[in-house]
């Protein structure tokens, strides 16, 4: 965790910890350009949830870069052993405007990708099932 935590503050993310009801870390981060957020549940070392919120668009080339790197970051953490993952992810961002909504289960993991493009917002998020 501390990890992907100094990478967020690599990307000069604001970053927020907080406890969830259930006494599990919850840490929020967001880019100054308030164009990529990131949300992490879980204990450092059994996250059980990963979500990314950023603006893929044309408009927003470099942020749309970032938040793809941030993706495959976030997907890697999850599922290390998946080796077609990358190449998926990938697949999948290339063709969000044909499939905006894709849902997958893999290894004990919950994957969604979902794009709104009257915003121009991409969700991506891991739960374990």
């Amino acid at each position: 965790m501390a990890s992907i935590l100094d990478r967020m503050r690599q990307d000069k993310m604001e970053i927020a910890a907080l406890t969830t009801a259930d006494g599990q870390p919850r840490y929020y981060a967001v880019t100054p350009d308030q164009l990529t957020a990131i949300e992490l549940t879980g204990e450092p070392s059994a996250l059980s949830r990963l979500t990314l919120v950023g603006v893929m668009s044309a408009k927003h080339m470099a942020a749309t870069a970032r938040n793809g790197a941030w993706a495959a970051l976030l997907l890697a953490l999850a599922l290390p052993d998946w080796k077609d993952g990358q190449a998926w992810l990938l697949g999948r961002v290339r063709s969000l405007r044909q499939a905006n909504d894709v849902q997958l289960t893999r290894d004990g993991w919950k994957i969604r990708l979902t794009f709104v493009g009257e915003t121009g917002m991409m969700t991506f998020s891991l739960e374990r099932a």
